[in-house]
């Protein structure tokens, strides 16, 4: 029996009660209490377990690393290290409480001596009703989905574009159409604050992280043992095999709950389906973004200004060069071998003709496209 005390934990709990008996299959148990759990774990509650299952917790034995083994995959400990029940030469701990003791971080648990049966109640109290948060990091983007996108596109097909078709300089239609597009860009699509959990592997659960530890853990021993021609080395190795095996395939599942979860939940399976698999094979990497821009010792980090000063330089290269040109800082000798002069003659030994620039409508570009052939394609079987 236990008795919990009322805090503000209750709104977020889930209790559940669990007894075995004695003469029951455990490996049957185990297999049964696994799928409750699947079924009752979820990241908004807390699962606490009030269980006799005749398993001793005084001692370590087989039965107690199996049952640890699927308590540690829900992030579930057990927290009781006294004595729960009394014989008259034995004492044990087979009434135990599990927790999951990273979101409940303050508790307090007494036994209850209710001198009614061979089996004292415990008294569990949760002094703390703040769960941990995981930590996380926002960044800003743009809201694009179908409901942007259709005002972005009602918004372009209510312009007139009269500043733009009745010009004739073609830098001013050019920055007419650039300031009447950005504008109907920014308000269609407006910034947003979206916040990015640290963790990208959603699978992986504060179980697995604890069972990959104790991994780590009973490798570190078995080379130990190894070291020190231990006798029982043979028995820890078996052990670790299974544990191994068993972490993998708890490793596998979680990975493919998640991607059922991703491609049942998402808008396109095939795009989600290659994503997944783009990942998996480590060819998801991003292109990295510049940060920072240092010109003429200022560091400039708005994305913006990046943008506009690569622009305004290249755009600006062959006026710079020319520049340089008549300030003899750049050396035109013909005779050069290393010159720049020399190659460019040498691979173009032919006058360029001249090209003009002629304004155009989009209606004389749509005729042209129209005039086009299309390609036939020939079938062969």
């Amino acid at each position: 029996m236990m008795k919990l005390v009322q805090s503000s934990w209750t709104q977020h709990l889930i209790n559940l009660p669990i007894y075995k008996s004695p003469r029951c299959d455990f490996t049957n148990f185990l297999k049964r209490f696994d799928l409750i759990l699947q079924k009752l774990y979820n990241n908004k509650y807390n699962i606490i377990i009030c269980s006799d299952v005749n398993v001793n917790y005084l001692i370590d034995d087989n039965r107690r690393s199996q049952l640890d083994a699927v308590l540690h995959s829900y992030n579930l400990v057990g927290i009781v290290e006294f004595a729960t029940r009394f014989g008259l030469i034995s004492q044990t701990a087979i009434d135990s409480v599990f927790i999951d003791t990273s979101t409940i971080r303050k508790y307090e648990l007494y036994p209850f001596i209710n001198r009614l049966s061979d089996h004292d109640a415990q008294l569990l109290i949760l002094s703390n009703g703040e769960k941990k948060e995981k930590e996380c990091h926002t960044y800003i983007k743009r809201k694009i989905n179908k409901y942007t996108i259709a005002d972005f596109q009602l918004k372009l097909s209510h312009e007139t574009w009269a500043c733009v078709f009745g010009g004739n300089d073609v830098n001013k239609i050019f920055n007419s159409f650039l300031n009447i597009f950005l504008r109907i860009y920014y308000s269609g699509f407006p910034l947003t604050q979206v916040k990015n959990k640290m963790n990208q592997n959603s699978w992986i659960t504060p179980g697995i992280i604890i069972s990959c530890k104790h991994k780590r853990e009973l490798c570190k021993e078995l080379q130990n043992n190894n070291n020190n021609n231990n006798n029982n080395n043979a028995t820890l190795a078996s052990y670790y095999r299974g544990y191994s095996k068993i972490l993998s395939m708890v490793i596998r599942k979680a990975k493919r709950m998640e991607h059922d979860k991703l491609i049942l939940n998402s808008h396109s399976e095939v795009k989600t389906t290659w994503g997944i698999k783009n990942k998996e094979s480590g060819r998801n990497k991003k292109r990295s973004e510049v940060q920072a821009l240092k010109v003429e010792g200022k560091k400039i980090t708005v994305q913006q200004t990046i943008a506009e000063t690569f622009n305004e330089y290249f755009v600006a290269i062959a006026k710079n060069v020319y520049r340089l040109i008549k300030n003899n800082r750049i050396n035109v000798d013909n005779d050069n071998m290393d010159s720049h002069t020399h190659f460019m003659e040498q691979a173009f030994n032919k006058p360029y003709q001249s090209m003009e620039c002629k304004c155009t409508t989009t209606k004389e570009i749509e005729q042209i496209m129209k005039s086009l052939q299309t390609k036939k394609l020939i079938w062969v079987r």
